[in-house]
Formats: structure tokens, C-alpha cells, sequence
């Protein structure tokens, strides 16, 4: 049955030995649910009293220690009601469902009981007592150690599994259970225990402003608990309970405010994944002091996006991912660059966008690019805006709204005949099918009873639909080319007039952009580029290769080569460059570099300063053409 590790309390008695946990719970739990269901469900007296006493019961240990196993708070009221045979309340619980399992099955046993019993007793485990000191910080930093070690092999637990371990762990039982109750089960509460990795994830790029890919969640987060927030558990359980209100209007859609909660549903239909952590800085900072001015900006990353999509489809996550990273960061700063957190100030950084593929497209661009074809999984969001800007109707449920082609995606007879033949109409499907002029928003019903219909009968129910939009297509008697394109350079204008344009740009572009998604070997400096949007994943040096999993440690292991490579130049080199220090306090935080006495300040930049770090040092040694850096494809919106 494998390990089961665990380390000795300190609350033993002459009855019983405390022993903690660290591997093997859900064994251990699953072994004695087991065993509860064969007393529950057999006649024999003294087999009942074995199980009891033998593995569920301290008979004469006070009753906090009367049952032999302790569960968390979540499932410590049905466990214990299954352990003294009182029927559990929760029956969705886990530790219930499982019971009756082992009941149903056992009950469906041709074997003798006590057979079955004697078969339990024979299971083996591997018995794993750590021998740690009666050092608080050193018991809890061995037990996490071993803990993580587990996980690297067999099946790992999740990124929240050890995130929740790691606050958790404490040096006594009580306050473990206190935080336990009082932040954890509430964040799982809000988010739903799925959602918590993820949750993680972009706090912590909101807390950076970094890239993160989701297998470093962990190891990122306890770099958080260490240096960021030097260990305060309670701390950062509160914190990310504050924030996990806001995230689950984020991942529900259930924000108390209607308005907000529009524009947020727009935001994630739009798939903005990359905005997610600037949105949750937004929700925290302003939805209790400035609600209006929330409600503004989202509705203009909004606006940003429907022209992004349309204008630059082909534009990679990581340019909408690093911009959101520079907004939070400048909101957040008091530098030279510090702005305010306001529409008008956000809607200036939008519109004089560091880079040519983050650009606020411009209502030529963005009309240009609606007179042409696009996917319909954006016609929604914009023809509600045109619908909302023009009529001011009562809002609808957006998921109750769908788009329909006006012309159907697949002809039928009577479709093909009034377009001029097949041939014709082909030529008209492929070139006005997925065009602005085409699209509808319509209900769910409205959608699946027009379908295929010709065109006079789809006209009949159009002039009901309540979207004047739409409402509007059924006094034209013929839907062809000429009428589709028609409505559809109307509508162009008309979006463009809806949604937000950008300001006059009146700041350069702050570099060139590579293809953000190739991936391959680069030299440490290249031009001006910045390899924005791309994640670094190794530094090569003369064949050797070292992994770095973000750009902010870049420097760290280019130092660590360094000083492989001469230990006496780099102690001279590294002087003169001013991101290191041996004051480790010298930075918010410290990296250091690997067997030297030397740290590097290592947040709040982007992917190009790090590489001119990394140079400085390198290049100072004559070494810098022979680094490589290693990267890779960036994660997509989805």
C-alpha cells in the first residue's frame, strides 16, 4: 500500500502516541472506511468490537483523541459520524460516498467476514517514522522538504495541493485547524477547489507582473511566502482570501454589481485570459472606493480587445499578457512612469502601446479589417455594443444571446437558386458568409427556429427579434452579395463609432517585436528585440545547459556560468554592475547567485532589461557571444 510517513506529536499519553502525518491520509482514511462498513453491515458481535478497538477507537483517551485518525474540518463531522456508526448528514461528502461503496460492495461479498478482516490486517505498508528535532522552524522545514519530495514522484498532487499544504503546516494542531477553517475553506468556498491552481497563478502574476507557467506555480509561490512576505503564513492566507472574492466574479461571473458584471462576462468571452491579473488589481483596488471608474476601464479593455481581435487576430497572447503586466506595474509603482488608476490614464497607456503588435488599433484599421471576414466568435460582443450605444436597450443576458448568419452557412435549394445557381452562390458563401454584414444577434430561440429557412420566411420572424440591429435587416426584400455588404460597411462605421478609439499616439514605440511565437535558440542580446511575449526555458554556454524558467532569473544563472567559468574576474566583474549586491536586504527580492555571496534583484522589469543585465556581466568577462538562451512556444489565450 506504500508509504506512510509521519513524524511523533507531542500530545501522547499512556493510552495512545501522537503521530503527524505528512504522507498517507487518504490511504489511511480509505483502509478505515473500509473497516466500518464491514462492522456496520456483519452480525458478529465480537468482530464489531475487534474493528473498534483495535483500529477506530482509543477507549480510554479523552475525546480529542478518541477517534485514532483526525480529519480536516471539511470532513471531520461525517468521518467522525461514520467512526461511532451514526448515519452522516453531508451525503455528498467524499469519506460518505466512499463508505456506502465498501458497504455495497461488501454486502454483495460471498467471503466470511472475519476472512475479509484477517485480509485487511495482512495489507502492507512501508512505515516511515521521521526522526525530526524538537525545532519548530527546522521540523516544519524538513517535514515541507520531504512532503515535496513525495510529490515528485508517482502521480504529483496538484499546484494547489502543495500551496495548501505549505500555508497549512504548522507546529501545532489547533492553529493548523484555526487557518484551516478560517481562510482556506473560505477560498475554496468562493473559487470551488478546481480552481484554485489556476487562482494562484494569477495572483502571483499580478503580485510579479511575470509570466508564470502553470507547472511553476508552486515553486513561484513559495519564493512568495519566503521572501516576499517572509513566511507569514496567516498573512498570505489572508490575502488571498481578500482576493479570491474578487477572482470568483472573475471565473462565475456573480459580481453583486450588474453593470460590472456585463463587462466582466464580455471580458472573458473574449478570451483575456493575459487581462485576468490586471482585472483582479483592478477589482481589488477600486470596487469598494470607485466603482464608476471601474466599471469605465474595464469597458475599455473591453472595447480594446473587440478591435484587437478583429484588426490584429494574429497578434500572440504574450503582447496582451506583457501589457497588462506594464499597466499593473505602473499603477502600482511611484517611479517616473507611475500612473493613476483611472480611465483616462489607462485609455493613454493603451493608446501609445509600447510595441506595434500591442496597438490600439485605429478606426481605420479597425474598419478596414470589418469590411473583410472574421470569426463570428466575436460578432456578438460587438454588435451588442453597436445595439447598447445606439438604442440604450435594458441588457439582455449575453449568454442568452447567439449569433446567427443571416445566410446560412450551409445552402439549402432555395438559397443556392436565388443567389445566381450554384456556382454563383458558392462563390458569394465563401466571400460573405463570416462578414459583419452577415451576422445577427438573436435569442437562443430565435436562432435554432430560423436555421436554414429562405430568406422571406427568416424576414418574418427578423422584424421581432427586439435587437434593432437586427430587427432592422427585415425591410430588406433580397439578402445577396450586394445587401450584405451593404449593412456591412454600415455596420463597419457604425462599430467603429460604438467602441472606444484610441487617443492620437504621442510616444514612440519602444522596440521591435519578433515573432512571438517562434521558439528556438537566441544570443543573449539581439538587436533591439525583446523576445517579447515568449517563455525562456534554458541559458546554454559553450554546450552546457542550465535551466530558467523565467526571465527574471536570467541574470542569476548567466552569473551562476560565470563564476564557474573564473571565480577571481567575475568577484571583479560583478562590481560594476549595479543589480547585484551582497546585501541581501538590499533588494525586495534577493536571488542568489548559486555558491556566491552575491544577489540580484530580480522583479518588476521586462524580458529585455534582464537581458541587458545579463549581458553587462557577461560581456565584461568576454563571454557574452558564446551564451545561447533556449525558448519556447508561449501558452495561448485558451
Amino acid at each position: 500500500m506504500g508509504n506512510v510517513i509521519y513524524y511523533l506529536g507531542e500530545n501522547s499519553g499512556g493510552a495512545f502516541q501522537e503521530m503527524i502525518l505528512v504522507d498517507g491520509q487518504q490511504r489511511i482514511t480509505t483502509i478505515l472506511l473500509l473497516l466500518c462498513a464491514l462492522r456496520d453491515i456483519t452480525d458478529d458481535e465480537d468482530l464489531k468490537d475487534d474493528i473498534n478497538e483495535q483500529y477506530l477507537c482509543n477507549k480510554r483517551a479523552n475525546e480529542a483523541y478518541r477517534i485514532r485518525l483526525k480529519q480536516t474540518v471539511a470532513d471531520g463531522e461525517s468521518f467522525s459520524a461514520i467512526i461511532d456508526g451514526i448515519e452522516a448528514q453531508d451525503t455528498k461528502c467524499n469519506v460518505f460516498k466512499n463508505y456506502h461503496f465498501f458497504k455495497k460492495r461488501l454486502q454483495a461479498c460471498t467471503f466470511k467476514h472475519s476472512t475479509v478482516l484477517d485480509s485487511i490486517a495482512r495489507m502492507q505498508l512501508v512505515d516511515v517514522n521521521l526522526l525530526v528535532g524538537k525545532d519548530t522552524k527546522d521540523r516544519l522545514r524538513i517535514v515541507q522538504t520531504i512532503f515535496e519530495k513525495i510529490n515528485s514522484t508517482g502521480k504529483p498532487l496538484s499546484q494547489a495541493d502543495l500551496i495548501r499544504n505549505i500555508l497549512l503546516i504548522s507546529e501545532t494542531d489547533e492553529k493548523q485547524n484555526k487557518w484551516h477553517k478560517d481562510y482556506w475553506l473560505k477560498i475554496e468556498k468562493n473559487l470551488g477547489v478546481d480552481n484554485i491552481s489556476v487562482f494562484a497563478r494569477d495572483f502571483l502574476r499580478m503580485t510579479d507582473c511575470e509570466e508564470i507557467r502553470e507547472t511553476d506555480t508552486y515553486r513561484e509561490f513559495k519564493e512568495y511566502l519566503d521572501k516576499d512576505m517572509n513566511g507569514d503564513q496567516e498573512a498570505v492566507l489572508k490575502t488571498l482570501l481578500n482576493f479570491s472574492k474578487s477572482y470568483a466574479w472573475l471565473i462565475n461571473l456573480n459580481c453583486p454589481d450588474e453593470v460590472l458584471n456585463r463587462e466582466l462576462t464580455m471580458l472573458r468571452n473574449l478570451k483575456s485570459n493575459d487581462f485576468a491579473p490586471l482585472a483582479l488589481y483592478l477589482l481589488d483596488r477600486l470596487y469598494d472606493d470607485s466603482l464608476e471608474e471601474l466599471r469605465k476601464i474595464i469597458h475599455l479593455i473591453v472595447d480594446y480587445l473587440i478591435r484587437m481581435r478583429i484588426a490584429s487576430p494574429t497578434t500572440g497572447s504574450g503582447t496582451t499578457r506583457s501589457l497588462s503586466f506594464e499597466l499593473i506595474r505602473k499603477m502600482r509603482d511611484n517611479g517616473e512612469d507611475a500612473i493613476t488608476c483611472t480611465y483616462e490614464a489607462v485609455l493613454f497607456e493603451l493608446s501609445n502601446s509600447p510595441t506595434i503588435a500591442s496597438e490600439f488599433p485605429s478606426d481605420d484599421k479597425f474598419i478596414s479589417a470589418l469590411k473583410g471576414t472574421f470569426y463570428h466568435i466575436y460578432a456578438r460582443e460587438l454588435l451588442l455594443r453597436v445595439e447598447e450605444s445606439e438604442t440604450r436597450n435594458i441588457p439582455v443576458d449575453i449568454f442568452k444571446v447567439t449569433v446567427e448568419h443571416l445566410m446560412p452557412q450551409t445552402l439549402s435549394d432555395w438559397w443556392k437558386q436565388n443567389l445566381g445557381g450554384s456556382v454563383e452562390a458558392e462563390r458569394i458563401r465563401l466571400t460573405c458568409t463570416n462578414t459583419i454584414g452577415n451576422y445577427a444577434i438573436v435569442s437562443q430561440g430565435y436562432n435554432s427556429s430560423m436555421s436554414n429557412m429562405p430568406w422571406p420566411d427568416k424576414r418574418a420572424k427578423l422584424k421581432d427579434v427586439q435587437f434593432k440591429v437586427t430587427s432592422a435587416t427585415a425591410v430588406i426584400e433580397h439578402w445577396n452579395e450586394n445587401s450584405i455588404q451593404t449593412r456591412g460597411n454600415d455596420l463597419a462605421y457604425r462599430a467603429a463609432n460604438a467602441i472606444t478609439s484610441p487617443l492620437p499616439r504621442t510616444r514612440d514605440y519602444r522596440s521591435r517585436v519578433i515573432n512571438e511565437s517562434i521558439a528556438g535558440l537566441y544570443p543573449l542580446l539581439q538587436g533591439d528585440d525583446d523576445l517579447t511575449g515568449t517563455y525562456i526555458s534554458a541559458v546554454i554556454y559553450n554546450g552546457e545547459r542550465k535551466g530558467c524558467t523565467t526571465w527574471s532569473r536570467l541574470p542569476s544563472v548567466v552569473g551562476d556560468f560565470m563564476y564557474s567559468e573564473n571565480p577571481t574576474l567575475f568577484a571583479e566583474a560583478v562590481n560594476d554592475v549595479v543589480w547585484f549586491n551582497k546585501e541581501k536586504n538590499h533588494f525586495k527580492k534577493p536571488i542568489q547567485i548559486p555558491d556566491t555571496l552575491w544577489f540580484y534583484c530580480g522583479s518588476g522589469f521586462n524580458g529585455k532589461h534582464f537581458r541587458n543585465i545579463a549581458a553587462s556581466l557577461s560581456e565584461k568577462m568576454g563571454c557574452q557571444e558564446y551564451i545561447q538562451l533556449e525558448v519556447i512556444n508561449p501558452v495561448g489565450d485558451d
